[in-house]
């Protein structure tokens, strides 16, 4: 069980992981708007030591919820 911080508190995540720098390139925003996305809750991610790291799944989801919301 690996504890993500953000959307969906604790729960089981697999990989792969993505690096902030490889989350911003694939949103192409710059990797502080990727911090603040995980510092504000709206990216579930991981802590490795100092290392921050996004499971694809939860940028995904991420996406998808972004996509509904425009939807509205």
């Amino acid at each position: 069980m690996v504890q993500a911080e953000g959307v969906g508190s604790t729960r089981a995540t697999v990989g792969p992981f993505l690096t902030v720098r490889e989350v911003a390139a694939r949103l192409r925003v710059s990797t502080s708007t990727v911090y603040d996305l995980c510092e504000a809750g709206g990216l579930a991610h991981v802590r490795v030591s100092n290392a921050i790291r996004v499971a694809e799944a939860d940028l995904t989801a991420l996406l998808l919820r972004q996509r509904r919301k425009g939807k509205r």
